[in-house]
């Protein structure tokens, strides 16, 4: 569990080496501030970038494509990449094992299958 109060853009996650483009992947996020409170950030956006698409996750459980709002569910690249709603999170699949769950507001959760141990660079 991290907390980052600054409101840059953090990568999250990514592999630290050049892998096939079929399993190769960035997980960002994008704080800001809210309600005047300049001591607390919360997460803004989370961005995913995998086969070629740009896929944000927003405040309120709006996700954008490629920088177009899509509706949910959508299954993108040929089915190699999910995302649905299940309850208040927005939940991110992809075929190789990355899962992303963002609640809209300020929790993310990035797992990735057991192959990628002692492969990743990024905050987590």
């Amino acid at each position: 569990l991290h907390h980052f109060m600054g409101t840059c853009t953090y990568v999250l996650t990514r592999p630290c080496w050049s892998r096939s483009q079929d399993s190769y992947f960035v997980v960002s996020a994008t704080n800001e501030n809210r309600g005047g409170n300049l001591e607390v950030s919360y997460i803004k956006a989370v961005h995913v970038t995998v086969f070629d698409l740009s896929i944000s996750l927003l405040r309120g459980c709006k996700v954008m494509l490629n920088g177009h709002r899509v509706a949910l569910p959508v299954w993108l690249a040929q089915g190699r990449v999910t995302i649905r709603l299940s309850s208040n999170l927005v939940l991110l699949y992809t075929n190789f094992g990355l899962q992303v769950r963002y609640d809209g507001s300020h929790l993310v959760e990035v797992t990735v299958p057991s192959s990628y141990g002692g492969q990743l660079c990024g905050l987590c």
